[in-house]
């Protein structure tokens, strides 16, 4: 066999790649990183090889006339070129599902010719820069900051369906933050968590959304829209805000009364204050990975090439393999993430059917400057 592989560099190259398989297929697999642990008399099963724990209730609420985070909902769509009223078609249906449970909710919808007359009005210092900005996922992502800070509420991407109502969810903590699904960051980005800024929730004025608008200039420079402004960036201001270690080692802690990430330290205690941000487990918000070809792709290349010697992709894909299985959202999941990637130049390029908002929305609000 040996030499047969000396002499045909295509078996060998098959031979290699099963080699690959098998260990990829070791690593990922079901065994390791199962623990039984005895805490207070309860016997409960922790998997270390996981982010957080797995959802066995509904996210912590109190009962209260007044909700911690106001029943608002911004819609947003830079399209970057000629104004416009509207959203593409293709979003209408997600815009219809968070009307179908939220009947009574405040809604703004906000474009181009709005987005920059509200940053005009609130914050004068950000316009040159916002005028800089060339694509319209940035502009979009300094927007829904200033939109949390200005006015408070939900902040959702039109490519999240709502699945049930969010007013249990405004109750008990002034500001929610939800991780990215933790497949996508721990294999395609090698980094233990990234935060998300597809859904936001939050009380206005809120101390975390004033730093994001304050820190927006030092991050500039950055070319490439996840680190000026989206969730690199967003997830950088996090840990400045909470004064946590950037993306440290993993700290793997359990608490069997408390769902969130492994990575928060925060004790619930604190996380109930005025000027926290809580972040829940992901499977409230988050609970849906990519399953794109493009995506399927990219996880499987990097979990043959990477998870026999990077410890972090390997732990995210048992994590992708186990949601290939099971591909089931939880029952506790409030939105499912479309993943539809709006930012590609080609998307902005192309013809779209569009919808004007107020038939989708009759009594949607529309920000106009007071000066």
């Amino acid at each position: 066999m040996l030499n047969q592989i000396k002499r045909n560099p295509y078996f060998a190259s098959v031979c290699m790649c099963l080699v690959l398989l098998v260990v990829y297929m070791f690593m990922t697999s079901e065994s390791p990183g199962e623990y039984t642990v005895l805490n207070d008399g309860r016997v409960i099963k922790i998997d270390r090889d996981a982010f957080e724990p797995e959802v066995i209730e509904d996210i912590k609420t109190v009962d209260s006339k007044y909700p911690r985070i106001p029943h608002i909902i911004h819609f947003v769509y830079i399209s970057g070129g000629k104004e416009s009223k509207g959203v593409p078609s293709k979003y209408e249906k997600n815009i219809r599902s968070f009307l179908r449970f939220h009947p009574n909710w405040t809604y703004y919808f906000w474009s181009d010719e709005t987005a920059r007359a509200l940053i005009l009005e609130r914050h004068p210092d950000l316009i040159s820069l916002y005028d800089s900005y060339s694509r319209p996922i940035v502009k979009a992502d300094a927007l829904r900051y200033v939109l949390m800070y200005e006015f408070g509420g939900v902040y959702a991407d039109l490519d999240l369906e709502c699945l049930r109502p969010l007013d249990r969810a405004t109750m008990k903590y002034a500001c929610i933050l939800s991780p990215e699904p933790f497949v996508h960051s721990a294999v395609w980005y090698g980094q233990n968590y990234f935060l998300t800024n597809a859904i936001l929730l939050c009380r206005k004025k809120h101390p975390f959304y004033l730093q994001l608008i304050k820190e927006l200039p030092n991050y500039a420079h950055f070319s490439g829209s996840l680190q000026s402004a989206g969730t690199v960036f967003f997830t950088n201001i996090f840990e400045k805000f909470s004064k946590i270690p950037s993306h440290g080692d993993f700290i793997f802690k359990f608490d069997i009364d408390d769902d969130t990430p492994y990575f928060y330290q925060a004790k619930l205690e604190s996380a109930e204050t005025e000027n926290a941000t809580y972040v829940v487990n992901s499977q409230y918000f988050m609970d849906s990975i990519d399953t794109g070809t493009l995506a399927y792709l990219k996880f499987t290349t990097m979990c043959v090439l990477y998870s026999f010697w990077n410890d972090l992709v390997r732990r995210g894909c048992k994590l992708w393999k186990k949601k290939k299985a099971n591909a089931v959202q939880s029952p506790h999941a409030y939105i499912n993430h479309m993943w539809v990637h709006s930012a590609s130049k080609w998307f902005f390029k192309s013809k779209k059917k569009m919808v004007p908002i107020h038939s989708i929305i009759p009594h949607v609000e529309q920000f106009t400057s007071i000066s």
